[in-house]
Order: C-alpha cells, then sequence, then structure tokens
C-alpha cells in the first residue's frame, strides 16, 4: 500500500511484554490466535495471523483479554498480504466507528504497551 490512508497516527506495540491475549473470529465462528500485533490507533489495527483465508472488505470480530478484562470490537479488513504458508498473513483492520467507546477502550487496554505511552510511575505527594 504506497499511500498511508490511516486517519489517526499509529504507535508501535511492543508485543514481548504483553501478557494479554489477541484473538479474531471470522463470521463462520472459527477462532484464529494473533502471532503479532503492530500500526495500533485509536481507529484501527495492523496482525500477523498463522490462518489465511481473509479478504479485503470482510467484517471480523477482535478480542483482547487481559486479567479478566475482554474487550470485543468489529473491524472491517483494509488491507491482506499473505506472506507465507509458515509465517501466515498481515491484515490491516479498521475499527467500525458505530461503537461507542469499545473502540477508546479497546485502545486504552493497549496503551501500556504502545511506544508513545511508556510507563512512568505516578508518586502521590505527600
Amino acid at each position: 500500500m504506497s499511500i498511508d490512508r490511516r486517519k489517526d497516527e499509529r504507535k508501535s506495540f511492543r508485543m514481548d511484554d504483553c501478557t494479554g491475549e489477541f484473538i479474531v473470529t471470522d463470521n463462520g465462528g472459527q477462532v484464529v490466535n494473533v502471532l503479532n500485533v503492530s500500526d495500533v490507533s485509536i481507529s484501527g489495527i495492523g496482525l500477523q495471523l498463522k490462518e489465511t483465508n481473509f479478504d479485503e472488505g470482510e467484517s471480523i470480530k477482535l478480542i483482547y483479554e487481559n486479567d479478566g478484562l475482554r474487550i470485543s470490537i468489529t473491524t472491517t479488513i483494509r488491507w491482506y498480504s499473505f506472506i507465507s504458508n509458515d509465517e501466515g498473513c498481515r491484515l490491516g483492520l479498521q475499527f467500525e466507528a458505530n461503537q461507542g467507546d469499545m473502540n477508546l477502550l479497546f485502545f486504552m487496554a493497549l496503551r501500556e504497551h504502545l511506544d508513545a505511552f511508556d510507563h512512568v510511575n505516578m508518586v502521590e505527594n505527600v
């Protein structure tokens, strides 16, 4: 994709220190585990999946679970790129706009793993 069409700034995601789990479910109910996450924004996300049976324009659910928190949002596949049979594919997902605050909640749940939101300990003034 030569032109960056995303409307919101993308943030790098630190997958190696994330203890949560990302899951994709397609319209047929197939559950797919996410291999890697990249390019997170308030309106979308990039994923690498082992399975490769997806199409641009397809609507899928993206679920994030961590410490009893479960956030499920509806997304649309905006671009698809096959990598290999061993490494699967990469997808660019756009979050559906009609989900109220769920898109913001999803983004905020990931904030400590985004490069622009490095964890800073707050010290209480006593």
